[in-house]
């Protein structure tokens, strides 16, 4: 059984880094964002990776624009609210942040 949906936030300035930890090498992968891409793969139906700018060179599910992402957290915390309070002791709500 895979989860529903997983989003990887890659947007940071990484500013105590000195250098975007997002496009660091890791595991074996050109970047820590595939790596982290392929695996929550397979385990969910659909990774996407939220990202300020177009800087990775694999193909994978990108939300470039920040809107698109304030859209999906409003609209979740409102259904999430919404399921808890009227529906709460109906259905269990269930999140996974990573």
């Amino acid at each position: 059984m895979k989860f529903d949906t997983a989003i990887i936030f890659a947007g940071g300035k990484s500013s105590r880094m000195g250098r975007d930890k997002a496009l660091l090498p890791f595991g074996g992968y050109d970047t820590l964002t595939e790596y982290q891409y392929r695996r929550l793969s397979k385990i969910f139906n659909r990774v996407y990776i939220s990202t300020k700018n177009d800087k990775f060179n694999f193909n994978g599910q990108f939300l470039i624009h920040l809107d698109w992402i304030r859209l999906i957290i409003l609209s979740s915390q409102f259904i999430g609210n919404y399921y808890s309070h009227y529906l709460g002791r109906f259905r269990i709500v269930d999140w996974r942040v990573i």
